[in-house]
């Protein structure tokens, strides 16, 4: 969609790239502001701020929510209701507040699966001071209501990754069914993205996204997809604390 108008996948992403390229590490990398969800996986938050700091030379890239805090009974639930908040805290993301961020507006405000305005409507005017707003987002919302450009992409029934839970075990989730439409993966649209830039960024599997955030994020190494299983497996401090052992420790 750009504007309120209909386009094709092809048309919107050159649209994105068109939007964002005189943007690319103008005012000292500030002029994008790159706002990721807890909501995310793990693969999909690295791609990002890979994307982030090696195409849009941004600096200003975090990950955060304004979702109100659920219930905390000490046995199943928890009073924070994403699924990463912890992959978010391991890759340096996490803000406790995104709104001061927002509050600052700027040239470009990239939104990846977060939709803060559905929660705190103040936010949809806080969006009014950027320039343009782009959102990647799972459906249409409140926030993708201030968009200039949006882009689908897939949930999480609709693609594979991991989150890391709130005690730091690494759990796969698998997809139940192709994606849906113009739908793309959050790794495979910045890809996209990024190439009509004139940028080659990529990974050709969650295996090499893996490796790669293991030599970047310690806490990350000796996981990868093949070695989770059903049962998932700890971060490596928490590993080295329980005495479990995979390859690369």
């Amino acid at each position: 969609m750009i504007g309120s108008q209909e386009h094709g996948h092809a048309e919107v992403v050159t649209a994105i790239a068109d939007a964002l390229k005189g943007s690319i590490g103008a005012d000292g990398g500030n002029a994008v502001t790159v706002i990721l969800s807890p909501e995310m996986s793990n693969e999909s938050l690295y791609a990002a701020k890979v994307f982030a700091a090696k195409v849009l030379k941004s600096s200003r890239v975090m990950a955060g929510s304004v979702k109100p805090a659920g219930v905390d009974d000490t046995v199943l639930r928890k009073a924070d209701l994403h699924p990463n908040r912890k992959g978010c805290e391991l890759m340096t993301l996490w803000r406790d507040d995104i709104r001061d961020e927002l509050r600052k507006g700027g040239r470009v405000a990239l939104l990846i699966q977060n939709d803060p305005a559905d929660h705190d409507p103040q936010i949809a005017s806080d969006l009014d001071r950027f320039g343009t707003v782009i959102c990647l987002a799972t459906n249409l919302t409140d926030t993708t209501a201030k968009a200039s450009i949006v882009h689908p992409v897939t949930p999480h029934s609709e693609c594979e990754g991991t989150f890391t839970n709130f005690q730091g075990r690494v759990q796969r989730f698998r997809r139940a069914m192709p994606a849906r439409g113009e739908a793309r993966t959050v790794t495979e649209l910045l890809s996209l993205i990024a190439g009509r830039l004139g940028t080659e960024f990529g990974w050709a599997s969650h295996g090499q996204i893996w490796k790669e955030m293991g030599s970047t994020y310690p806490e990350f190494a000796g996981i990868t997809p093949s070695v989770l299983g059903d049962d998932g497996m700890l971060i490596r401090s928490l590993r080295s604390e329980t005495g479990a052992k995979v390859e690369g420790d």
